[in-house]
């Protein structure tokens, strides 16, 4: 019993220091609680801009015309009128062939032609005669055919005998043939004009047909542009198979290049097009689609869209390759700074500030990435204050102290 009690007073003795500490340390009064400081952020704020799509691209640069330049005849080159690169204007006489023969010819057809002319104006004069003629006979037919019929009265009265009346007759028949040999001599003379007629037609043809291959001996630019490398010499024999040298209208620059078929309901003449090269990376070249093809190709699922590129320095040239942003779906959307966007737990979100200076985290939808920003769809509205710098350090509820409005003049 002894031990029993000694063993509780020893017990009570350990127990009484850590009991006497937990006491005390129930009834201390607590410390003061002290806010944390604002955290400073950069916001920006939420603007509506013009905003696009862009559809990335590479495309090989044509000429809007291009033409090798050829003869069409034989012949051997007299004069070159051009040099390596010019540009030259439609219709400039770039090349002349030997062209002897021709002009001989001409020379001929054309003293034919004085030849013809001159015919034809001596059996215009003799058809006038010829008219005047039959006219005159035609006269004197009146004339015997009047004198007749008195005759003839006279003869049935018994005043003239009937030789008189055979007389008149036969001067009648003489008459009438007066005026069928005059017919007969017009319709020579008309029939001589028309020989003439075609006779000079057909030298004006020959003509025509001459001056057509002396013109083939002119070589002339079909269209506006610049020369490519001289490939003949002065004296050359060249064929219709020789080329002299290329032309190339590269005012405006055609751009093929390949959009993926997703795209394709968004696609029509007229959407904007922004191009660069690496060679002028320094230049943004605009454009615009002019048409886009009718297939879409079946291995790589693309479609063929065209565009045409103002080219008036000449700086672009004919295949080139050039990187191309289709712009299409122009419209008026919410961006924000991509700095600004929090992912999380496969969401995105982004941290405004309230009235009160706190930081409020919202779910957005985002759109279109473009360098530096990004589309929101939904979850913010014009004039929202969006923090861009100091989102790590923030929390829901968090006070902020704003240093700087970005975008503010």
């Amino acid at each position: 019993m002894n031990k029993l009690v000694l063993l509780i007073i020893a017990l009570l003795i350990i127990a009484a220091p850590v009991g006497l500490f937990y006491f005390v340390k129930a009834n201390e009064p607590a410390p003061t609680e002290r806010s944390s400081p604002p955290t400073p952020v950069i916001i920006t704020k939420v603007e509506r801009i013009p905003f696009e799509d862009r559809v990335e691209a590479l495309g090989t640069a044509t000429a809007n015309e291009s033409v090798q330049i050829t003869p069409k005849v034989s012949e051997i080159i007299t004069a070159i009128h051009f040099r390596d690169g010019e540009v030259v204007e439609k219709g400039q006489l770039l090349v002349e062939l030997r062209a002897d023969e021709e002009l001989a010819k001409l020379e001929e057809e054309r003293a034919s032609i004085e030849e013809e002319r001159a015919a034809i104006e001596q059996s215009r004069a003799n058809l006038l005669e010829q008219e005047a003629a039959k006219l005159d006979a035609e006269s004197r037919l009146v004339e015997v055919e009047n004198q007749l019929a008195r005759v003839r009265a006279l003869f049935q009265q018994g005043s003239v005998p009937e030789s008189d009346l055979d007389r008149q007759v036969s001067a009648l028949q003489t008459a009438r043939s007066a005026v069928e040999s005059a017919k007969a001599r017009m319709s020579s003379a008309d029939a001589r004009i028309l020989s003439s007629k075609a006779r000079l037609r057909s030298a004006e043809a020959r003509i025509s047909s001459s001056e057509a291959r002396l013109e083939d001996r002119k070589i002339h630019a079909p269209f506006a542009g610049v020369t490519g490398f001289r490939e003949v010499s002065l004296g050359s024999l060249v064929t219709p198979n020789s080329r002299i040298t290329t032309l190339d209208d590269v005012s405006i620059i055609k751009l093929d290049f390949q959009v993926p078929e997703r795209f394709l309901s968004t696609l029509r003449p007229g959407l904007e097009i922004e191009a660069i090269s690496s060679s002028l990376r320094d230049k943004v070249f605009k454009g615009t689609v002019s048409s886009v093809g009718s297939r879409v190709d079946p291995i790589t699922r693309s479609v063929t869209v065209r565009a045409d590129i103002p080219n008036p320095d000449y700086e672009l040239r004919p295949g080139m390759l050039l990187l191309v942003d289709l712009i299409r779906d122009l419209r008026e959307a919410l961006v924000v700074p991509e700095e600004a966007i929090v992912p999380l737990q496969g969401g995105h979100y982004v941290y405004i500030v309230d009235e009160e200076n706190k930081a409020q985290r919202i779910r957005v939808e985002i759109g279109t990435r473009i360098p530096g920003s990004i589309e929101i769809r939904s979850g913010l509205e014009e004039g929202d204050l969006v923090v861009t710098e100091g989102t790590v350090r923030i929390r829901p509820g968090s006070p902020v102290e704003i240093i700087e409005i970005r975008g503010e003049e």
